[in-house]
């Protein structure tokens, strides 16, 4: 986000207040060939564990999770405008809304089969809410499963945890913090405070939570804004006052290929190894 500060030099009759021009904000950088129509395809931790992006043109048709030989394709769904409207999937359907100005509002997941509760997230829905230059500021967690299945006492369809997201001027989720419901309260306890720093290149995941939030595909319990929210990778993160460096091998074109020491929940990823399509 682009800031242009003006000073403001008033002359008085007796004597002259002059204050020094603070330093300018520099401008946003992204580092990346123009006009670049490179995609990922494949994002992979493991042997085993993969998620394959099928497309059709420039746009996401088929997203296909692999786990221990097993497949999960999710097959996305367009309005006439473009928007993602929903994801087809073998024991999940996920469908999205949007308001007046083409925002997502909100996610709402479906199960087919409820004995599949163990291998999916248990939200219901994510919704989220935007500041003023309509970056996502905030996103709440409803649950999807009740009270007989959540640590937290929750009733289905209540709000049982939410983030909140500060940006930095290039665009990218600069604080992150997280606040889960209180056992059997109303009440909401900040849980966890993450700060972030980045560098100028072109995140892939940057982008529709539906389409790239890789980490609830491989099951988790909250998404990554941080990922697909950001227009940068992440280098550096700091939480609760512990540091923690991220690792990176690119492209020719700077892209990732290799992201290593990667937060997965209360622990880390195995590298995660990326591959794309349609590369100049």
């Amino acid at each position: 986000m682009q800031k242009i500060f003006f000073v403001l030099i008033i002359g008085f009759t007796l004597f002259i207040s002059c204050k020094k021009k603070p330093d300018p904000v520099p401008e946003p950088v992204i580092v990346g060939l123009e006009g670049d129509t490179c995609r990922i395809s494949k994002v992979s931790y493991g042997p085993f564990q993969k998620i394959i992006y099928e497309y059709t043109g420039d746009r996401v048709n088929k997203i296909i999770l692999q786990i221990d030989g097993n497949e999960y394709p999710g097959v996305l769904e367009y309005d006439a405008e473009g928007k993602l409207t929903k994801v087809k999937g073998l024991h999940v359907d996920t469908q999205y809304e949007y308001d007046s100005k083409s925002r997502l509002i909100k996610e709402n997941r479906t199960l087919h089969n409820e004995g599949v509760y163990t291998l999916i997230s248990h939200w219901e829905a994510r919704i989220f809410e935007y500041n003023n230059e309509n970056q996502v500021a905030k996103c709440s967690y409803l649950e999807g499963r009740g009270t007989d299945y959540n640590s937290f006492y929750v009733k289905k369809g209540e709000v049982y945890r939410y983030e909140t997201y500060l940006y930095d001027f290039q665009g990218c989720v600069e604080k992150l913090e997280s606040y889960e419901r209180t056992p059997r309260s109303t009440k909401f306890d900040r849980t966890a405070v993450y700060i972030y720093q980045y560098d100028k290149l072109i995140n892939p995941f940057y982008g529709h939570p539906g389409i790239y939030d890789v980490k609830t595909y491989f099951g988790a319990d909250s998404g990554n804004g941080v990922l697909t929210f950001s227009k940068h990778n992440v280098i550096k993160v700091t939480a609760n006052g512990m540091s923690e460096n991220i690792g990176y091998t690119h492209s020719s074109t700077k892209y990732p290929l290799s992201i290593q020491n990667v937060r997965w929940q209360e622990n880390h990823f195995p590298d995660l190894n990326l591959e794309y399509v349609n590369c100049k």
